[in-house]
């Protein structure tokens, strides 16, 4: 048997509740959850900075901090990355980043593009932990719905059931509605599953992350993460789960 911890979890670029970019408390965050792998939502640099020993150092006098590269981010978390770069109308980038402590057997980034849509993305990964293989699809899905369940049935059709191996999705599938097209593909697809509530932070009353395995029986514990200071540090709360693989 094979025990993993997943988690998955939207940064909001950075900024929290209270209004502040704050890298250092979403590292906080993220080491505290103690996962073996995890997915991040909303990377996104603003200024690359370098690295300094006791943490990230300040580029402005107003509280904010500046954004290090994904790479630098991983390391300071203790993680290797694989990232996706998806680049926006305004320019700039925004990153699904997938953070593993074991190196990945094999990775495939999966375009998830709508036309007149924000562009977005999914990482597939094939990990192996305790001798165990599995497989691993982290994503952050569109906000209309009917490009959210064109993204879905891309998503598992490019990237996840392509053979017997287990598999994990996790993310921000942005399903908030209990009956709405994601949903109820997730319900034929994970009979079962739970849905704890992860926005907003302060107050969370739905669910728009998710973690999701097959089999069901694999999932030992999942539950949102509340501890300070993922109630501030962004708008969602990072959902974690247990996973014994036998």
């Amino acid at each position: 048997m094979s025990t993993v911890r997943l988690a998955t979890y939207n940064i909001h670029k950075f900024v929290g509740a209270d209004g502040k970019r704050n890298v250092t408390r979403i590292l906080d965050v993220i080491r505290a959850l103690d996962a073996d792998i995890v997915g991040i939502q909303e990377f996104v640099v603003d200024t690359a900075i370098p690295h300094a020993p006791g943490g990230f150092a300040a580029h402005s006098t107003n509280g904010t901090q500046g954004v290090p590269g994904a790479e630098e981010f991983a390391a300071a978390a203790g993680y290797r990355v694989v990232q996706q770069k998806m680049r926006r109308a305004n320019g700039q980038y925004q990153r699904n980043l997938l953070l593993t402590r074991a190196a990945p057997r094999l990775v495939r980034l999966i375009d998830l593009v709508c036309e007149g849509m924000e562009p977005r993305g999914a990482i597939c990964a094939e990990m192996e932990e305790g001798g165990q293989r599995f497989r691993v699809v982290t994503t952050h899905l569109g906000l209309a719905p009917w490009a959210r369940k064109r993204q879905f049935e891309t998503m598992l059709r490019d990237g996840a059931w392509r053979d017997r191996l287990p598999l994990a999705l996790l993310g921000d599938f942005n399903a908030s509605i209990p009956f709405g097209p994601v949903d109820r593909r997730l319900r034929r697809a994970f009979p079962g599953h739970a849905r704890p509530a992860s926005f907003p932070a302060r107050w969370p009353i739905v669910a728009p992350d998710r973690i999701v395995v097959d089999p069901a029986s694999a999932v030992r514990s999942l539950r949102a993460y509340r501890e300070a200071p993922a109630n501030i540090a962004s708008d969602h709360l990072p959902l974690v789960a247990d996973i014994v693989f036998s």
